[in-house]
């Protein structure tokens, strides 16, 4: 088959509108890339794969209408069921992830961020005065005041940080 060469070549051969091949063209793993040119074979395959399309739906050349609307509906069905059993694996794989201590529950991790936070803000809060203890008695009220300024304004920075 000859390659489909523009967005419009592709809207033609599937018999779709150029917004459903935009909408197509964004995913990742269409065969092509954005930019082409496309394999009609490759394309088709993809379609029929993935559910796409009135085209999916479609009977094929040979097929009587109720074949072709059977085939998909089946087809649609082996996808859901793939979509289920890797949700299904997902859940079983965070379980035993959580099990094993690999993972967190969020209210903890919160609670532990906080923690470390109040620390942060308390010896940060120290700093002024521990350097004006390094700084000659002229210059020391200057100095802390100056720090202090600065190391509250970084709080205040650090306080508007989403966790």
């Amino acid at each position: 088959m000859d390659a489909l060469k523009t967005h419009q070549d592709v809207a033609t051969a599937f018999e779709v509108s150029l917004v459903t091949v935009a909408n197509w063209l964004r995913r990742a793993d269409f065969p092509g890339g954005r930019q082409g040119p496309w394999e009609q074979e490759q394309v088709e395959s993809y379609i029929k794969l993935n559910g796409l399309g009135k085209y999916f739906g479609a009977a094929q050349e040979g097929e009587d209408g109720d074949e072709g609307e059977g085939e998909s509906l089946r087809v649609q069905k082996l996808l859901a069921e793939i979509r289920k059993l890797k949700a299904d694996a997902s859940g079983k794989e965070l379980r035993n992830d959580k099990a094993a201590g690999e993972v967190i529950d969020r209210k903890d991790a919160m609670q532990g961020a906080s923690e470390v936070l109040l620390m942060v803000k308390a010896r940060s809060m120290e700093l002024p005065e521990r350097i004006g203890m390094l700084v000659p008695s002229e210059i020391r009220a200057s100095v802390v005041a100056e720090v202090e300024n600065e190391v509250r304004k970084w709080l205040k920075e650090m306080a508007g940080w989403r966790l």
